[in-house]
């Protein structure tokens, strides 16, 4: 990393008030991962393991920092007794030996001492929890660990449809989501699980992934209309709902989508704070990752 770049990032950090930033290169395995503890005041800090990856090691500290920050305002504003932080993992061209690559993580994970609790985020499932967990306790969403077996999607995505149905009813004034347009950016886990929770509850559904099969699956299962990328900002809508990566509301997309509400499970929606003004200024409700 150079290091003007690291300077800035580390600025960054401080200015966001970061108690601990860990990384871990282990050439054994492959794993190249990095933890960012933000706060640890109200308890242990909570925080998904993104695997995914990443042009480089200056665009995973920055979203482990972007993460960990936003993951402290969601524990804060639920009222839980934790502080918040993430992992992220630079993914590699190939995972020689899955078991290995993830025993190592639970061993940084544990190395933290009890003051970060993993779980499943973009890249992970129940499955990687399941082996982080043959090496540490301090992991949520592993179903070795609990006789109650459940995919943490499922509730994620029926906590942002709690959110869309406060925004409907506060903003469009209805008590329910029946014919209203909705616009479903990614149908990974999380997006797929609130299609079919807005479907069954008759929504009219429009919606992109990069993934042709999830696609095609939506129509089949839910009868969406599919568009591409791109065209996804396009389409007017009643409500706006980013469910891929973040980042995807800039000056350019922000001029061309056409909603009344913005909510969805996406972190990081905003490319950067000040597009929040536009939001604004287009009288478009926004349901902030955070609170929904």
């Amino acid at each position: 990393m150079a290091k003007y770049r690291y300077g800035a990032l580390m600025r960054y950090a401080n200015m966001l008030g970061f108690g601990q930033i860990h990384t871990k290169l282990d050439h054994e395995t492959g794993l190249h991962a990095l933890i960012a503890i933000h706060n640890i005041e109200l308890g242990p800090a909570i925080g998904g393991c993104r695997c995914f990856t990443y042009e480089s090691t200056t665009s995973a500290t920055k979203d482990v920092l972007r993460l960990a920050y936003m993951m402290t305002l969601k524990a804060a504003i639920s009222g839980l007794p934790h502080g918040g932080a993430k992992a992220v993992i630079i993914r590699p061209k190939k995972i020689k030996d899955r078991r290995a690559f993830f025993h190592s993580f639970g061993d940084f994970v544990h190395q933290m001492n009890g003051h970060y609790i993993t779980a499943c985020d973009v890249g992970t499932s129940p499955e990687e929890m399941n082996i982080i967990a043959e090496r540490t306790p301090y992991v949520i969403g592993a179903t070795s660990l609990s006789s109650y077996q459940s995919n943490p999607a499922e509730h994620t995505a029926r906590g942002v449809l709690r959110g869309i149905q406060a925004a409907v009813k506060h903003r469009l004034h209805h008590d329910d989501i029946s014919g209203l347009r909705v616009s479903i950016q990614g149908l990974g886990n999380v997006g797929y699980d609130l299609a079919r929770l807005l479907h069954d509850r008759g929504a009219i559904i429009t919606a992109t992934d990069p993934n042709s099969d999830k696609i095609q699956q939506a129509v089949d299962e839910l009868g969406i209309q599919a568009v591409s990328l791109d065209g996804i900002y396009d389409i007017p809508s009643d409500i706006f709902s980013p469910c891929a990566l973040g980042g995807t509301l800039n000056l350019n997309t922000l001029n061309r989508i056409n909603t009344s509400i913005i909510a969805g499970s996406a972190n990081n929606q905003l490319a950067h704070k000040k597009y929040i003004h536009l939001i604004q200024q287009k009288n478009i409700l926004y349901a902030p990752d955070y609170l929904i």
